[in-house]
């Protein structure tokens, strides 16, 4: 729906400490930088230090990049994939070992508000299993 798309366009989500490349069997820690658009902006001196906002219902999924296949989905019921929040703002873990070498992978992100789902695609996270 075009409301559905306007959302999207006001969330804006980075993941902060991608690396380009992991190992099969590696615990990764991933930082997550989410921020809505449309709340008003307060300005400060220095603007790297601004923090995420934190999303109490927020959720990863990892897609293959060249075939856009789904290998671990939204999990909304069993919260596996939900984000973590810290004084620092959010993140999850994940381990590589379930996914296939050789391939590059992406995160997006579901973000629940008001009982509605917006996912996000165009997060800068894409990276190898080698």
């Amino acid at each position: 729906s075009v409301a559905n798309l306007q959302n999207q366009n006001n969330l804006l989500v980075t993941v902060l400490n991608i690396n380009d490349e992991y190992r099969s069997g590696e615990l990764v820690n991933v930082r997550v930088f989410a921020e809505n658009r449309d709340r008003p902006i307060t300005f400060v001196k220095t603007p790297f230090e601004k923090k995420s906002q934190v999303f109490s219902e927020m959720y990863y999924r990892v897609r293959d990049v060249i075939d856009g296949k789904i290998l671990i989905d939204f999990d909304k019921s069993g919260n596996s994939t939900r984000l973590s929040t810290d004084a620092d703002g959010m993140f999850f873990n994940f381990y590589t070992d379930s996914l296939p070498k050789g391939r590059t992978y992406a995160f997006d992100f579901l973000i629940r508000r008001n009982g509605r789902d917006t996912v996000v695609k165009d997060a800068a996270s894409k990276f190898k299993v080698i």
